[in-house]
């Protein structure tokens, strides 16, 4: 078969599987085995399918059977990363990007956040007391705490576009390690980031009111030294 007809065949069958996205199995395997088409290729029309009913789980993890891991990046950063972050299910969010690490185009500046945010609000507050109770700072300790900064620097630019599910899921990322960070101060690990405009009012609110307490309390230990 000539390069020009296996060009047009492929176009042909790819037209026909976006128009009847879901295969049955018979017919999957006839696809497969007969003609030889690569099962991505069926995946991926599943999730132009799901893509246009607005179903973003499933068109996640279409394609992720696609292999198409841009594109399943892109949908876990602007949609269900987001959605896991505001219902503070970390153990979801972390199942959600467990299957790209590694493989998507910009993953550290993208997925790779959420990652480290998992990590730095789950493990920080049980270091910090184990640094207060025994006196000393784990390894671990002093290394989520250097990178603290970095990741309230990259957050801001996570979404390309700021819808509300965005807008607030940030908010949320960025006052849970401002926290953090304040604690960190505190304990002489860090020094506490400004208050970033990213936050939404009540947030940024309550981080200034925050810092200001840290402030007077660190005042009436001088005079009363």
């Amino acid at each position: 078969m000539g390069y020009k007809l296996i060009i047009r065949r492929d176009k042909s069958i790819r037209a026909l599987l976006h128009r009847y996205p879901t295969p049955s199995s018979e017919e999957i395997t006839f696809l497969t085995d007969k003609l030889q088409i690569p099962i991505q290729w069926i995946h991926e029309s599943k999730a132009a399918s799901l893509a246009s009913s607005g179903d973003a789980w499933g068109e996640y993890h279409a394609l992720l059977e696609a292999e198409l891991w841009n594109r399943a990046h892109r949908i876990l950063v602007d949609k269900l990363a987001p959605e896991a972050v505001l219902r503070g299910d970390m153990a979801l969010l972390g199942k959600l990007c467990e299957p790209l690490v590694g493989k998507a185009d910009g993953w550290e500046y993208g997925g790779q956040l959420f990652i480290d945010y998992i990590n730095t609000t789950s493990e920080v507050p049980t270091l910090l007391k184990q640094a207060l109770t025994s006196g000393q700072i784990p390894p671990r300790l002093s290394q989520l705490a250097n990178d603290l900064p970095r990741l309230l620097r990259l957050l801001p630019a996570l979404f390309p576009t700021e819808g509300v599910q965005q807008v607030a899921c940030l908010s949320d990322m960025l006052s849970a390690l401002h926290h953090l960070a304040g604690q960190l101060s505190l304990a002489n690990l860090i020094t506490r980031p400004a208050v970033p405009d990213t936050l939404v009012d009540v947030d940024r609110l309550h981080l200034l009111q925050s810092s200001a307490y840290d402030a007077f309390s660190a005042a009436l230990e001088g005079v009363a030294a």
